[in-house]
């Protein structure tokens, strides 16, 4: 792992944010960082930095002591980033952090689960993308993220695991039955090969003519609704008790 990442350093940063509310967790943070820098084509900060919020409305008026603060967690983010795309770009072993390993007794923790729900958000988020660059179903990079999204979803929800077509992959790994099933070499080479295909597709001659990068960053359909208003739902609540609390 990057020497210069501190895991414990991210949580207490997120802990005590004055709008930690509105922020993701570490973990939830860490997978999404992990699949945006797993795409096949070059995601900047200024597009990723909307996934880290429930509701970006606290933002708009950041006095300067927890704008510093907020200035410490998107470094901490940028090193974990920065990290993430090294290791994809150049081959190397990503290492996670040791809290996110699944041991031999095949139980997800919570943390874990906030990690793969980070990572599935971005990569549908990333869905267009990859279609650009892997179009055919059958194709060996296909399967290979199929692989991917398939272990996260059932890192995420339990019940995924016991469907009838199709392999428990958190028992593998918790196994070790393949090898290349360990969960850090599993997202390894879906880097890889994200890296592998936008150096090819930036190559080509017709890269800037049949391949289009995310022209637009996300934004949070309910930016525009303030944390005590009605919650458009409809439920009778004040937003930030009902979806604002929910996944986007």
């Amino acid at each position: 792992m990057h020497k210069n990442f501190s895991y414990p350093k991210l949580v207490s940063l997120i802990h005590t944010m004055p709008f930690k509310q509105d922020l993701r967790s570490a973990d939830y943070i860490l997978g999404m960082l992990t699949a945006v820098a797993s795409a096949p084509t070059l995601i900047l900060p200024s597009d990723w930095t909307p996934l880290l919020w429930r509701d970006d409305e606290e933002l708009q008026d950041l006095k300067k002591p927890a704008r510093k603060q907020l200035e410490q967690l998107v470094s901490e983010l940028l090193t974990w980033w920065d990290y993430c795309m090294s290791c994809f770009g150049e081959q190397q072993q990503l290492i996670l952090p040791e809290h996110l390993a699944i041991g031999e007794d095949a139980i997800v923790s919570q943390l874990v689960k906030e990690f793969a729900e980070g990572y599935l958000v971005a990569s549908k988020w990333l869905d267009e993308v990859w279609q650009e660059v892997i179009p055919e179903e059958d194709s060996p990079a296909a399967d290979l993220r199929s692989a991917v999204l398939v272990t996260m979803l059932q890192c995420y929800k339990e019940e995924m695991r016991n469907l009838d077509d199709m392999p428990d992959f958190v028992a593998k790994i918790a196994n070790r039955e393949v090898d290349e099933f360990a969960l850090d070499k599993l997202l390894s080479a879906l880097g890889e090969l994200g890296a592998a295909l936008y150096e090819d597709y930036a190559e080509a001659d017709t890269y800037l003519e049949d391949y289009v990068p995310i022209e637009e960053p996300y934004v949070n359909p309910m930016r525009d609704v303030g944390r005590n208003d009605p919650c458009p739902c409809g439920s009778g609540k004040k937003y930030k008790r009902c979806c604002a609390l929910k996944v986007q």
